[in-house]
């Protein structure tokens, strides 16, 4: 996922429309994403599940305003195995149609049992903005926020590297959003805002 991107078209996007409340980034990974927006946003919720992952996140995030969920995001809660491949962090899935691709290759994999939610379970009342950049699991993070989606119409930026995720497209455009495209990112802005 593009931080670059983030910084010149989504933030200034946001300033422009005064929305600087809540940032949920969700696959927060070791906190690209969510260090290059601590100075914009009043609360960031970041979702990461992968513990690599995680201690790394530690010693590269300013937690002033910053809260850490050491969870996988979907549409259920409950637990579920996180597998990453060849030490890399930012590869981790919970996703089975990743997995699946995988079956021969030659990786060497690392599983972890991990706690799973959804963003609706959380109940935000103010979220302004949303990163999902979750290894083909995109379309189940989406099912498990369309409430929020609903209640807070946040900006959303989505990864579709393998256009992948084209359930959550549909989902997220049947709720009033304008999508634009960038390489392998979506960026939906809900129309009234465009």
């Amino acid at each position: 996922m593009s931080a670059k991107r983030i910084i010149d078209v989504v933030l200034p996007l946001l300033e422009k429309q005064g929305r600087k409340r809540t940032y949920l980034d969700i696959g927060a990974n070791v906190g690209n994403t969510t260090n290059i927006c601590t100075h914009f946003f009043n609360n960031i919720h970041s979702f990461e599940p992968n513990p690599n992952a995680i201690e790394l996140f530690k010693q590269n995030v300013d937690f002033t305003n910053v809260l850490l969920h050491e969870i996988a995001i979907s549409n259920f809660i409950g637990q579920t195995t996180l597998t990453e491949p060849n030490d890399r962090s930012d590869y981790s899935t919970i996703s089975k149609r990743r997995l699946a691709k995988w079956a021969n290759q030659n990786n060497t994999y690392k599983n972890f049992e991990v706690d799973v939610k959804t963003i609706d379970s959380f109940n935000f009342q103010d979220v302004d903005f949303m990163k999902i950049d979750t290894e083909q699991s995109e379309n189940e993070v989406v099912e498990g926020s369309l409430e929020t989606i609903k209640r807070c119409s946040p900006i959303i930026f989505m990864e579709n590297k393998r256009k992948e995720a084209s359930v959550a497209k549909d989902l997220i455009i049947k709720l009033g959003y304008n999508v634009r495209t960038y390489r392998a990112d979506m960026l939906f802005v809900k129309k009234e805002q465009s």
